[in-house]
């Protein structure tokens, strides 16, 4: 809590094990960085602050005691009202002690972080994420919160003072506090729009990547510690749980360490090298569909094949997911087969497209209603669900299998994908909640197309004389 409280970075990540305290210094912290960003609040006429969390449930269960006891009740500087908003308003002398001015209305939001649209229209000075590593949090509200700091990080401590220094005398007494306790101590180049992460790693997902990944000790800071680093939790009790459940998921839930969980079928998968920023797709590159079948459910996407240049080398290079499909809504054939064409556009792909892979054996059907609707599919060389992983599996151990950034819904998926666990919590052959996984089936529908095992590349080539006509209808398509 100390070095939260201690550091100057931009975004401060408090990652705890469970009941390690990291819920009850957001409160303060929130109240000094409002303290913080008198000088803005004073230039703006006012000041919005973010107080977000993944659902009301989980803010009700402690952020939101907590804050509501210091400032309201122990402090009296406003009143918090839950409906139809959950909202804290200061009141004059709340703001007058606090700020030491009250003509500048100042309100705490407490958006939910399930939807993002309860962070559109606003703009914050500054923010505190509680349980952002809960699975209800969305990736899009991490950008939507983005860009409701966004005018607030432009703002530097220096452009501030300059904007104070030519203000009447008397607004400089009223900040002569400020510029003794902030901008003496952090300096002309310190920034407003700071935001404090408090959670414990659940799970997972765009908080790992987008945030804990990106820690570098200035601009974004990682404070870790275990749930026993509060005096009041017992260490020896933590440990005693490793007796009842998985060590990958003690280490998260009690060190505050992201472990993968056991029974991740594509453990081999790594954020930061199989995940990769948009490109425009080059011309003489080739472009292939995928897809899942379903009126509700279907799922599609776009790979692109990036060829050797040099004759000698007769093997291709990397596979990129470059586009997803997936509504889960009841559509028909030429609306979903609409989608997919679209997801490919979005990079406006000039590449050549070929024929992709979709669906098993006995959906023969559905591969001709699509092909009608201007979406070719053939069945999938390889039939066999784990040798269609396997295919998915090495490609992306190779780093050879690269995913554009934006196609969420596969990151998110593949980072999910698991094995269900025995009562020893050792995996199973049974994938965990299969069905839900539609956009890594035609994932692995394509790039066991594109990429086949070894033994169907031999069977390929062992059984296709030139002089004879092919008959049977899986050898030809490998």
């Amino acid at each position: 809590q100390e070095q939260v409280w201690l550091s100057i970075a931009q975004e401060i990540i408090a990652c705890a094990g469970s009941q390690g305290g990291k819920t009850y210094i957001e409160a303060p912290w929130l109240l000094r960085e409002i303290q913080r960003c008198a000088p803005l609040i004073k230039q703006l006429g006012s000041g919005n602050f973010i107080y977000a969390g993944p659902t009301l449930t989980l803010m009700n269960a402690q952020a939101i005691p907590h804050f509501k006891v210091l400032f309201e009740e122990d402090n009296g500087l406003g009143r918090l009202t839950l409906s139809p908003k959950t909202q804290f308003k200061f009141s004059p002398d709340g703001l007058a002690r606090t700020i030491g001015f009250a003509d500048c209305p100042v309100v705490i939001h407490f958006p939910y972080t399930n939807d993002s649209s309860n962070l559109e229209s606003l703009t914050a000075l500054a923010a505190a994420w509680d349980e952002a590593g809960q699975k209800e949090n969305k990736q899009s509200s991490h950008e939507a919160m983005n860009r409701r700091l966004k005018l607030a990080r432009s703002q530097t401590f220096g452009m501030a003072k300059e904007w104070l220094d030519m203000q009447p005398e008397a607004v400089q007494k009223q900040l002569a506090w400020w510029v003794e306790r902030f901008y003496n101590v952090e300096g002309p180049d310190a920034r407003f729009g700071r935001r404090l992460w408090g959670t414990t790693p659940y799970e997972w997902n765009f908080f790992k990547h987008d945030v804990v990944d990106k820690a570098d000790g200035v601009n974004v800071a990682l404070i870790n510690w275990p749930s026993w680093m509060n005096p009041h939790v017992s260490e020896e009790a933590c440990r005693k749980e490793l007796d009842t459940m998985p060590e990958w998921r003690w280490n998260m839930f009690y060190q505050g360490m992201f472990t993968k969980p056991a029974g991740l079928i594509y453990d081999c998968f790594e954020y930061g090298l199989n995940v990769c920023k948009p490109f425009q797709i080059p011309a003489h590159w080739s472009v292939y569909p995928g897809g899942d079948f379903g009126l509700l459910n279907a799922a599609g996407g776009w790979i692109a094949e990036n060829p050797k240049d040099t004759k000698e080398d007769l093997e291709l290079d990397d596979l990129y997911v470059i586009g997803e499909y997936h509504v889960g809504q009841h559509r028909d054939v030429p609306d979903h087969a609409k989608g997919i064409l679209a997801a490919k556009e979005h990079w406006g792909s000039a590449a050549r497209v070929r024929v992709g892979a979709a669906g098993n054996h006995q959906e023969q059907d559905s591969r001709h209603a699509y092909r009608t609707e201007g979406v070719s599919f053939m069945e999938p060389p390889i039939n066999g669900v784990e040798d269609q992983i396997a295919c998915v599996y090495s490609e992306f151990k190779k780093r050879s299998l690269k995913v554009f950034e934006d196609c969420v819904g596969i990151i998110w998926q593949t980072e999910h994908y698991s094995r269900e666990l025995d009562d020893n919590n050792d995996p199973t052959d049974k994938i965990k909640e299969k069905a839900k996984y539609h956009h890594l089936d035609w994932l692995r529908y394509i790039v066991s197309m594109l990429r086949p095992p070894e033994y169907a590349v031999k069977a390929k080539e062992e059984f296709r004389p030139p002089t004879v006509r092919m008959t049977n209808k899986i050898l030809s398509k490998l």
